[in-house]
């Protein structure tokens, strides 16, 4: 099975273990995240976990004041071993200013584009909508240059 590079690998057991420690089930973590009753099992057993579900729970743990300590955190991220190879290195910078959310995409250290999108919303839905907005419009306004 081919992994999808927006995931991240984990230790299954420790990733249960953090989460039980916390007072809630399985499944109620899975729905405070907006995923399925079952996604916290699955994703445990599977030893991987997908980018935005693992920020969105770390960002739930901080709101309801129980966040993963650095020790749990490192201890269920499991490092990968980076292979040398001649990609290109892409970085991506977010920064809230004011109303907006400013998306800044490098390339080698060179910038490539710069997008933004307002907040409409209070918090973290507010944020990520101004944030995606911002990045449709940085994938359009490139593609439309070629």
């Amino acid at each position: 099975m081919k992994r999808n590079c927006n995931t991240l690998k984990i230790d299954g057991q420790k990733f249960k273990n953090a989460l039980s420690e916390r007072g809630k089930t399985f499944s109620e973590w899975g729905m405070i995240i907006g995923k399925s009753t079952g996604y916290i099992s699955s994703t445990a057993s599977a030893g991987v976990i997908s980018v935005t579900a693992w920020e969105y729970l770390c960002i739930k743990l901080k709101e309801m004041g129980m966040p993963f300590t650095k020790e749990e955190a490192d201890g269920i991220l499991l490092k990968e071993k980076k292979l040398e190879t001649e990609a290109k290195e892409y970085e991506v910078v977010a920064e809230e200013e004011g109303d907006r959310v400013v998306v800044t995409l490098y390339h080698n250290g060179e910038e490539v584009a710069t997008s933004y999108g307002y907040t409409f919303y209070d918090g973290v839905k507010g944020w990520l909508q101004a944030y995606s907005y911002a990045v449709h419009m940085m994938y359009k306004k490139l593609f439309d240059e070629e």
